[in-house]
């Protein structure tokens, strides 16, 4: 009976131990997902963080470069213009020359009831060329200059125009105003123009050459 009781209670023992192993096995694995979950949550938190916090300061970082660009470009540009009225150089004399060949072209010597632009008037080139732009009339010549905006008190440009053959361009059909000088800045203008001379029957495709300086 005795070695019966010992039995019973070496079973009741190893029952014990295995279940205490179990327990602390449990209790374990309890502990490591514990500590994973907590370590996952650690790895959230600082994803959020840099998609968060860290990306909008990226974002407030390249709108504020972006807007200082477009300030300081803006006041370059304004700065320009502001002083750009006191100068002159290629450019002025360039747009200036367009101008006047537009106009001359377009409203002084163009054919009456003419049907597409940059045709013009023999007979109204001829005046033009021998009488407004003769030099040998100093009055006539600067109330032209007057006329085309090229004479004020402001400013002084003088006028060339030369009208050539498109077979030959060397040999002009017209020229009038002063020589071209050496050494100021010329701006140029060359258009293709059809003279029409509705008296004699007259026609032909021309260079229009406008310089101004």
């Amino acid at each position: 009976m005795f070695m019966q009781e010992r039995s019973g209670d070496k079973r009741k023992s190893e029952h014990l131990i295995d279940f205490l192993a179990k327990d602390w096995v449990c209790s374990n694995k309890y502990n490591n997902y514990a500590h994973n979950r907590r370590s996952l949550n650690i790895s959230k938190n600082k994803i959020l963080d840099v998609n968060g916090d860290k990306a909008q300061i990226t974002i407030d970082y390249a709108a504020g470069i972006g807007i200082f660009l477009i300030t300081v470009t803006f006041v370059f540009q304004f700065m320009y213009a502001l002083f750009l009225p006191f100068q002159s150089g290629p450019d002025e004399v360039s747009l200036a020359a367009d101008r006047i060949a537009t106009v001359i072209v377009e409203r002084m010597l163009t054919l009456d009831n003419a049907m597409t632009s940059n045709v013009i008037d023999e007979r109204k080139l001829i005046y033009f060329n021998n009488i407004k732009l003769n030099q040998s009339n100093a009055t006539v010549y600067l109330g032209t200059l007057r006329e085309l905006g090229l004479l004020s008190d402001e400013n002084v440009f003088d006028l060339n125009i030369t009208v050539a053959n498109i077979t030959t361009p060397n040999n002009f059909i017209y020229k009038s105003g002063p020589q071209l000088p050496d050494t100021a800045d010329i701006g140029q203008t060359k258009r293709l123009i059809y003279i029409v001379n509705p008296s004699t029957g007259y026609n032909a495709t021309a260079y229009f050459s406008v310089r101004v300086w």
